[in-house]
């Protein structure tokens, strides 16, 4: 299968699947978890079904034997325990121990592997049901059965969009499998209310997020690629076509990066650490123009790799475009977007040479003081050509502004401003006045927060500031890169 792809998606589906080879254990039959995954020594759930689908798409060797042997275990870790909140659901890793009856969502069980195993299983079936068998095939139908009947109606809003998009596929597929039409109704229902959502404000509510827009694209190529169901194909297909002419608006080929705010990021440079996103840009426009860190043993998150075989077969259908903003920057240039209305939520940002800043105003705290959430960010270009970055986290409503040139930011009273500055080779004193010069950029920092902390480890700085007195107080970054010419006030 891997033979008959494109070039770009052809080596994508070799290489990652050469780069998880490393971490198979044959004696278990699953992959270990990386170094960069950040869970110890274990065996992973989702990645091993991820690898299993590459081994039969590549079909060297013992690699059949393997897949089948990887599908067996995987189907030893599935919980079936109607009445419990991890019924239909599968292990966290394979050494997790039995979730008790106070387990926690989250730390003891993840019911999110439904959805991640489940459609895995789905694409396994398609492709390759005879190579697995009837009996295996059968027993996949019947684990199929527990991730559908174990998942609540109500745990999975709309908004949760990259667990919601692969609910929908599931739901359809494998209610078309086993003869379930209630099954089939409630996910077209779900991708009605999802497209519906999205068509409202031209945005997912996880918005900005390089990992789980790679999740979102990942789902949204079963819809329009592999779904039985002519609605999800159709919506599918819009909703993918949407959401990479969003992309492009935010991403800057130069930097090579998404423009924040983030709503959930695990890292600030997607240079640096393994977000799906790069993989779709690889299956999409090509590798060299792809964002991803390289093939080290311990490379930051680099268990997303795992998906890249699957990624490749299904591809991604980048317009045009979107494809030329993915290729080459366009100009400086200033993006909005409304994320939510209710509590509202409206995201800015500015693109310029060696330059991007990003901000969110929120209504609520409610992501307040999560790492996965950056409320605020700036990355420029570094002398020897890599990223700088400024991750702005705040304690209360985050309200942010991103404009030429420009990051300004509120601080509720009694709230902090956290900054976390990556400026490698940057002086001891940089950041001692008002002026702060840093490696390839220079900002001007005017307004009335005090920083109240700083404190640095190698290359990274962390500064806090507070808001004094009842009333808020706000601090503007004014920012000129060493490649960009000054801006007009």
């Amino acid at each position: 299968m891997i033979a008959s792809l494109a070039p770009d998606r052809a080596a994508l589906a070799r290489e990652t699947l050469a780069w998880c080879d490393a971490f198979w254990d044959d004696e278990r039959a699953l992959s270990w978890a990386p170094t960069g995954a950040g869970v110890g020594r274990v065996h992973l759930v989702p990645q091993s079904a991820w690898y299993a689908y590459g081994l039969l798409a590549r079909g060297v060797g013992d690699d059949t034997s393997k897949a089948v042997r990887c599908l067996r275990a995987l189907l030893e870790l599935q919980y079936d325990e109607p009445g419990t909140a991890w019924h239909g659901s599968f292990a966290r890793w394979a050494e997790a121990p039995h979730p008790a009856a106070d387990a926690v969502m989250w730390e003891d069980y993840d019911p999110n592997w439904r959805q991640f195993l489940g459609t895995t299983f789905i694409a396994l079936l398609q492709d390759f049901e005879t190579t697995l068998g009837p009996a295996l095939a059968g027993d996949m139908d019947r684990a199929l059965r527990l991730t559908v009947e174990g998942e609540p109606d109500t745990r999975v809003p709309a908004s949760y969009s990259n667990i919601a998009l692969m609910k929908a596929f599931l739901a359809v597929e494998a209610g078309r499998r086993l003869g379930e039409e209630s099954w089939i109704r409630r996910g077209e229902a779900l991708a009605n209310e999802i497209a519906d959502g999205f068509e409202a404000l031209g945005a997912f509510e996880e918005y900005n997020s390089p990992t789980y827009y790679g999740i979102d694209f990942h789902a949204l190529a079963l819809w329009g690629e592999r779904s039985s169901s002519a609605r999800l194909r159709d919506r599918g297909r819009a909703l993918e076509a949407a959401l990479w002419r969003d992309v492009a608006r935010w991403y800057h080929a130069g930097l090579r990066n998404l423009c924040g705010p983030y709503s959930r990021t695990y890292g600030m440079d997607m240079t640096r650490y393994m977000a799906l996103l790069g993989l779709q840009i690889w299956a999409g426009v090509g590798r060299d123009a792809a964002p991803v860190p390289g093939f080290a043993p311990a490379v930051d998150h680099g268990h997303d790799y795992f998906l890249g075989p699957l990624t490749a077969v299904l591809g991604a259908r980048v317009p045009a475009d979107a494809r030329a903003a993915l290729l080459d920057f366009p100009g400086p240039h200033g993006v909005a977007q409304r994320v939510a209305a209710k509590p509202r939520r409206h995201a800015t940002g500015w693109l310029d040479d060696g330059l991007m800043i990003g901000a969110e105003q929120n209504e609520t705290d409610a992501y307040a003081g999560w790492a996965q959430y950056v409320a605020a960010s700036i990355h420029w270009k570094l002398p020897d050509g890599n990223v700088g970055w400024i991750a702005a986290r705040s304690l209360g409503p985050p309200h942010g502004v991103a404009g030429e040139g420009t990051l300004s930011l509120e601080v509720r009273p009694g709230c902090e401003l956290r900054l976390t500055i990556h400026a490698p080779e940057a002086a001891a004193d940089a950041f001692a006045g008002r002026r702060w010069q840093l490696p390839g950029l220079q900002i001007d920092v005017s307004g009335e927060l005090t920083m109240s902390s700083l404190a640095r480890s190698g290359d990274v700085s962390k500064l806090v500031f507070q808001a004094a007195g009842n009333r808020a107080a706000r601090v503007t970054l004014a920012c000129v890169a060493s490649n960009s010419p000054p801006y007009s006030k």
